[in-house]
Parts: C-alpha cells; sequence; structure tokens
C-alpha cells in the first residue's frame, strides 16, 4: 500500500476534484476509476487509505461520496469530564457539534472521527443555539496510545484507572492484572486498550498519588511519555555545538549598548535582551534574540528532535525544553557580561510610536544586568533605585515608548485581553502552597509590547523577501462565535447590538467597560473562547487579536520551533543565497500548531491540579466568587484568584435558583476531589 507522498496527494486531490464536479453524487469505484487520467495500479488500497483518513465515505456496496454530501463532519473531538463532547467548527460559516455521551461511543478526547449529523438544535449551560447534534460514527485516527492515572481497587476488588487528564473519562477498567509492585493509589503509566470498549493496561508505577510532584510526573508522562530527558548522543552534540562561537562570520558589535534581559524571578533560559538609544527625536530600539541557528543547523540531530518536540512545556515545577541543556542554558542564554551571538531587530521610532525604519541584524551583544519583572516594576515606579549607571534612564525610555506603542495598537483596532497565566510556589515540603495569577503590570507589558513590535518587523520583511517561513496567523471569529458570545454576554445583562460587527475594536470596547472587577473574567474569558484560535501558517494572513497585516513569532527560538526555523531561514540568506523550504511548510504548520496545543493543555492540567491539592487542604476557608451558571441542582463558581471552579449544590442554598450569571457571592470550600476535578461549596 503507498504511503503518503508527492503521488498519494495528487491521487487524493483527483478523487476529491472528481467528486466535488459531480455535485455531491456517490460515485461507484469503477466510475472514479475511468474519471482518473491514469489510475494507479493500487487503485483500489489508495481508495481505502482515504476512506481510513475520511477523505472520502463508503455508501454502499463499492461506491463513495464526500462526507459533507451525506451528512457526515470530519473533526477532532473534544471531550468534557461529564462524557459529552463537541467537534469544534470546521470553517466559516459552520457552528459546533454537540455529542451526548450516549453517542460518543470509544472516542476519546482528541481522536480524530467522523460524526453523522443529526439535525436537533440543543441549547443550555456553555452550549450555542445554533450547535448541530451528531454521533460519532467512526474512529480515525486515534490521538493518544497511553494514559496516566491512579490505579484504584473496588471493594469487588475489580481494579481501575482514574486519569489525571481532565478531558479523559472519570475511571477506565484494567485489563488484566496490574504489574507487581503497583499499588491501590499510586500513579501509573497505562497503555490504551479498545479490545471491547476503552481500558488500559498498567505499565510502570510513577510514585504516590500523595505526592505533587508524581501526579505531574503522571500529566508528563500521560502526555509525552515516560522518556523526556535528551539521549546522550544529542546532548553531546549539543555541547559540541555549543562551542562554535565566535565562528569568524561579520556581526554588528553591539556590546557597548546598555542591554537588559527582563524574565520571571523562576526563569529558565533567556533568549530574548532589549536595549534603547534616544537622539534627535528619535528612539532607537534593540530587540536582540539569542542566535539559536548558528548552534542548530537544519538537518542536524539537534534539528530534528526540536522539530519533533517542537515546543519547551513549562510546567509548575520544571521545564520540559525543546533543546538540550548545554544550548538552553548555556551558548544561547544570554547571561550578563558575557559576549553571545544574537539576531538585533533594531526599530527606529518616533517619541509618539511611529516606527519609521528597522533592520534586522547578526549581532554579538554583551547583557548588562538580569533584570526581573518585579525589580523593573519597583524601579518604574519609583519605589527602588537602579544601581547600574544609565538604568534609570533606559528604562524611562521604554516606559514611555510601551505607552505609545500601546496606544497605537488600541487606535488600529488590537485587542488587549490581560493575563490568564497562574503561577506556583511550593513549600518546603513540596506542596503547593500559594497558586496565583501572573501580574499584569508595565513591566510585563513593556516586553510584550517590544517583542510584538519585533516579530512584526521580521514577518513584513519575510513577506516581501518570499522567504519560506511560518507565519502566526489569528483568523477572525466565525459568524457562529459571535451569535453566541452575545447570548453569553445577554446572560449577564450586557446587551450588544444584534447587527454589531463582532470586529477587534467591538470586543475592546466591551472589555474596557465589562472587564473589570469579579465578572470581568468571564467577560475576558467569554471573549477569548469568541475568538479563534491562532496557528502557524506558511501564509501570512493577518492577526485579528493584534490587528496586524504581518505578524510570526520570531523572539523565543530557544523554546518554539517555528521561532528557530525563521532564523536558520535567514541564515541560509546571510551566506549569499535565496533559501528553499528547510522541510515541507504545511506539515510543518500543523505539527507545530497542534505540538503548541497539547503543550498549553498541559500546562494548564497541571496548574489546575495544583490548585486543587492546595484548596484540598484550605476546607473550611471563605473565598469570593462569581457565578458561571447555573442547573436544576446547583450553581457554579468561579472562585476569585484561581483556575477553579466550584459547584454550590441546591440543597445547601435554597435561593441558588435565584443566582444569575455575574453576580458576585461569598462561599466556603466544604470538599475537594483533586482528581474528580470537583470542588463542592456553601454559602458563606
Amino acid at each position: 500500500m503507498s504511503g503518503p507522498g508527492p503521488d498519494s496527494d495528487r491521487f487524493e486531490e483527483e478523487v476529491v476534484s472528481i467528486l466535488e464536479r459531480q455535485g455531491g453524487a456517490v460515485l461507484s469505484m469503477d466510475s472514479i476509476r475511468k474519471s482518473l487520467d491514469d489510475p494507479p495500479g493500487d487503485f483500489s488500497d489508495r481508495l481505502e487509505q482515504l476512506v481510513s483518513r475520511g477523505v472520502i465515505w463508503p455508501v454502499g456496496r463499492r461506491s463513495y461520496a464526500l462526507p459533507s454530501t451525506v451528512n457526515l463532519v470530519r473533526g477532532r473531538i473534544r471531550l468534557r469530564r461529564s462524557g459529552s463532547a463537541v467537534l469544534p467548527p470546521a470553517g466559516e460559516g459552520q457552528g459546533p457539534v454537540e455529542i451526548d455521551r450516549r453517542r460518543v461511543g470509544d472516542a476519546l478526547d482528541g481522536d480524530l472521527v467522523m460524526v453523522r449529523l443529526m439535525p436537533t438544535p440543543v441549547s443550555g449551560r456553555g452550549r450555542s443555539r445554533a450547535a448541530r447534534q451528531g454521533r460519532v460514527l467512526a474512529v480515525l485516527e486515534r490521538k493518544r496510545t497511553r494514559l496516566s492515572g491512579v490505579l484504584l481497587r473496588e471493594a469487588s476488588r475489580r481494579w481501575f484507572v482514574r486519569p489525571l487528564d481532565p478531558a479523559l473519562p472519570e475511571s477506565l477498567p484494567v485489563r488484566g492484572k496490574p504489574p507487581s509492585g503497583t499499588r491501590s493509589g499510586c500513579v501509573v503509566l497505562c497503555d490504551l486498550d479498545f479490545d471491547g470498549g476503552a481500558g488500559v493496561i498498567v505499565r510502570k508505577a510513577l510514585g504516590d498519588s500523595g505526592s505533587p510532584h508524581a501526579l505531574i510526573d503522571g500529566l508528563v508522562a500521560g502526555a509525552l511519555g515516560p522518556e523526556t530527558d535528551f539521549p546522550d548522543r544529542l546532548v553531546s552534540a549539543a555541547e559540541e555545538s555549543a562551542s562554535r562561537f565566535p565562528d569568524g562570520s561579520p556581526r554588528k558589535d553591539l556590546r557597548d549598548w546598555l542591554t537588559l534581559t527582563i524574565d520571571p524571578a523562576d526563569a529558565r533560559d533567556f533568549d530574548d535582551a532589549v536595549s534603547v538609544r534616544k537622539a534627535d527625536g528619535e528612539i532607537l530600539l534593540g530587540v536582540h534574540i539569542a542566535d539559536v541557528a548558528l548552534f542548530v543547523t537544519p538537518g542536524s540531530d539537534l534539528d530534528e528532535e526540536a522539530y519533533r518536540r517542537a515546543t519547551s512545556t513549562y510546567l509548575p515545577d520544571r521545564v520540559i525544553p525543546m533543546l538540550p541543556e548545554a544550548l538552553s542554558a548555556g551558548a544561547c542564554s544570554l547571561r550578563p557580561g558575557e559576549d553571545r551571538p544574537a539576531r538585533s531587530v533594531l526599530l527606529r521610532f518616533r517619541e509618539d510610536g511611529e516606527l519609521i525604519g528597522s533592520s534586522i541584524e547578526r549581532s554579538v551583544i554583551r547583557s548588562s544586568a538580569r533584570l526581573t519583572y518585579e525589580e523593573v516594576q519597583a524601579y518604574l515606579t519609583g519605589q527602588d533605585e537602579p544601581g547600574l549607571p544609565g538604568l534609570s534612564g533606559s528604562l524611562g525610555v521604554m516606559k514611555g515608548l510601551a505607552t505609545a506603542l500601546a496606544s497605537r495598537r488600541r487606535e488600529r483596532g488590537g485587542i488587549d485581553l490581560g493575563s490568564d497565566e497562574y503561577g506556583v510556589v511550593f513549600d518546603e515540603e513540596g506542596w503547593p502552597s500559594i497558586v496565583e495569577q501572573t501580574a499584569d503590570d508595565d513591566s510585563h507589558r513593556l516586553v510584550e509590547m517590544f517583542m510584538v513590535q519585533a516579530n512584526s518587523a521580521v514577518a513584513e520583511y519575510c513577506r516581501w523577501s518570499g522567504l519560506p517561513v511560518l507565519y502566526r496567523v489569528h483568523p477572525p471569529p466565525g459568524r457562529f462565535s459571535g451569535e453566541r458570545l452575545k447570548q453569553e454576554l445577554s446572560g449577564l445583562g450586557i446587551r450588544l447590538p444584534g447587527s454589531r460587527e463582532i470586529g477587534p475594536s467591538f470586543l475592546q470596547r466591551v472589555l474596557d467597560e465589562h472587564g473589570g472587577g469579579a465578572r470581568g473574567s468571564m467577560v475576558r474569558e467569554m471573549v477569548l473562547r469568541s475568538l479563534s484560535r491562532a496557528v502557524y501558517s506558511p501564509r501570512s494572513d493577518g492577526h485579528f487579536g493584534l490587528a496586524l497585516r504581518d505578524y510570526m513569532h520570531f523572539t523565543s527560538p530557544i523554546r518554539r520551533y517555528p521561532d528557530l526555523l525563521v532564523h536558520q531561514v535567514l541564515a541560509v540568506l546571510d551566506e549569499g543565497s535565496f533559501p528553499s523550504a528547510l522541510r515541507p511548510l504545511t506539515a510543518a504548520a500543523s505539527h507545530t500548531s497542534e505540538a503548541e496545543r497539547d503543550a498549553e493543555a498541559l500546562e494548564r492540567s497541571s496548574i489546575e491540579l495544583m490548585a486543587l491539592l492546595d484548596l484540598s487542604r484550605r476546607t473550611g476557608e471563605v473565598f469570593g466568587g462569581v457565578v458561571t451558571g447555573s442547573t436544576d441542582f446547583g450553581a457554579f463558581i468561579r472562585l476569585e484568584g484561581l483556575p477553579v471552579e466550584g459547584l454550590l449544590h441546591v440543597s445547601r442554598a435554597r435561593a441558588v435558583r435565584q443566582l444569575q450569571p455575574g453576580s458576585e457571592i461569598r462561599v466556603e470550600v466544604t470538599s475537594v476531589d483533586v482528581l474528580g476535578g470537583r470542588v463542592s461549596l456553601a454559602p458563606a
């Protein structure tokens, strides 16, 4: 049977085109064969490959049609903890497909499935009236082959596993006996087994479920596999590669600039730095990025491993890097007082933030100081005085420029959603003791504004030059997303004109007027859900949220492969030849976008798990909260300052049915089911 390749792609295009030309007709195998200019010898096998991938679908005996013409939809399913699921919109003008738990079959979260549409409208908490119903007809591709969870034993002495991933079913039966050394209550790594329904085969124990770090071990093993360390050969390759600088190439010497790295206090890598100079009414901003392409060359073993990982993953107690430590924390880390090769984006602005020129330089820099966000914020607000000569003046210029850039972003219609990230602090016993939202202050915004400017300038240059790179694109929201947002905001008493276009300026006005206070987090979340997801693409199709014509990720080549790819292409251009595509860009865009989604899901799951662990030792405490929804059995409450939602059961408060979404309330935490992700609340 033919594998994927150019011939297979052409065959797929031809078959799809033949069916499209027939206007949705069902064609026999012989009719399709006769319509092909040059039918391949393995025609029937190739046809079955298209069926297995859901490109076409069998209708009757030896006849086929496009899925859309026979009321089928293909996509990656998203399961809820309740067991129901949703198939996200497949394209513009299409709404989501809701799937009842009884119609999910053995599909698991992230599986590629074929769904039969059932034209029954649905409504209710968190669902759009425009949604359609469906049932899973077939699983085309399994997203995962393994998972991790806590091994438990029922009174009947049967074993089962409670997955740590909240998107998976609450329990899965164990096939056979768990291996020796495992016991009830330990975190285990399992293989999925679908013989007779979804079940698991326990492979190994990872630690005790009472250990926060063992739980994170489990999340990592289930998502990425048991081995996340680099093999010895790649560690050695990275150490050898780290010695390449100085490489003798011509570089712009920027070592006399006052250059700063500004990062979180617990940052593990320092691949970007900033500097400013002011003269003749202009501001010259330098955004300096570690020249990772010097150390990771296209096609090398390091490059292939970086592509496979596609991104670094940042968890509460560790980082799983894209590159070995000799590079990520060594040669590519812009440490103070050490010469480092860089790729510098030099941007000239007027004082009002208007960009009047830019260039991309191969450079050598020397970081003057490593600052934390907290230190910079203290300097900017006058709470502390910097000891480094010239630092106070530079930070003042940076703050003024960042303020001007923020005003310009607002004027062109960019959206500012603020920060929704959380950090975890562990106590001496390794237990999460503080889970708090990341600050959204001047120091963070300053760095964000400068990185956006550098990313946009490089993206514009790449587009005009026709370079084979990946862009960061953010499509505008679809019609169904806009309708759903209006319905959700209406539930909070926020009325939007029915004919008003959901554009970025309009969304920002909603955030400005209703994004404050306890209810503001709900409004921001609703707006965020209404937006399409930003992805990587070989085409520069614009960024809706930033209101930019051209945008890409360029400033983090240590931890994101699309950034590294841009650096590698620019390095080829530096050598005097126009680069061809270093790898198939469409496949790279899909792979890196999916890897990013998986990493974000893992990061989010680990933060939520640590928040639940922390909360489990705080039963009896009172929290502020906001009602996010209600049902016949109670109201759901988002706890203020935590990524956690709890249930205020109707049996605990007779007036709970009268609570409206957006209402603020004080509640007491009565119990926490950490693995089930459930928090029970009572009125304070």
